[in-house]
């Protein structure tokens, strides 16, 4: 326990010792500029300017490199802006399609219901009756329903186009925020 304590107190003697130390090498070089201090002193304000001239210089052609940058990243980002309006747009007349899809799909069962229950009626009809008109009736029906059958398959070919629009633009626009990050990445890399 006692060796621990000594060893510490060693630790701490070495670490106090080295900065001490450190602290006279800079006192000692200061001292040793001191006979030239005039020379040394205009060595310095000679590097002090040119690093002054050098952050003017990095910092115009930042700023050459700056403005064109941001630019684009406008420009890209009201493409993006554009776009995600267009895709907003597409997703609403999607919605819109499917409920017509579904209002169109509700009708059509029902009209075949009805369809199946006047087949039933004509069948369960007395002979004499007159068929013809039925007849007739029932085959409106069924070319009625012919007809809402095409229009549903026409809206779901409109559907699936609107869909494949909808993820190319989400493709362009996830591609067009990656090519804008790399620039902007690129050339803040280039100046760092």
């Amino acid at each position: 326990m006692f060796l621990v304590q000594v060893l510490d107190e060693l630790k701490q003697r070495e670490l106090g010792n080295s900065e001490k130390e450190e602290k006279m090498q800079v006192k000692k070089k200061t001292i040793d500029l001191l006979p030239d201090s005039d020379d040394n002193l205009q060595k310095l304000k000679a590097l002090v300017e040119a690093s002054a001239k050098r952050v003017v210089h990095l910092a115009s052609q930042w700023e050459k490199h700056r403005a064109p940058l941001i630019d684009e990243h406008r420009r890209l980002k009201e493409i993006c802006s554009r776009q995600d309006l267009e895709s907003s747009q597409k997703l609403s007349e999607i919605k819109s399609v499917h409920d017509k899809i579904r209002v169109s799909t509700e009708e059509a069962k029902k009209k075949e219901e009805t369809y199946k229950q006047l087949v039933t009626e004509l069948e369960n009809l007395p002979q004499d009756a007159s068929r013809s008109a039925y007849t007739q009736r029932i085959l409106e029906i069924v070319s009625n329903i012919k007809k809402q059958k095409e229009e549903i398959k026409k809206i779901l070919s409109d559907t699936k186009d609107l869909q494949k629009e909808i993820n190319s633009l989400t493709g362009k626009l996830d591609r067009t925020f990656a090519v804008t990050d790399e620039l902007v990445f690129k050339v803040a890399v280039f100046f760092i």
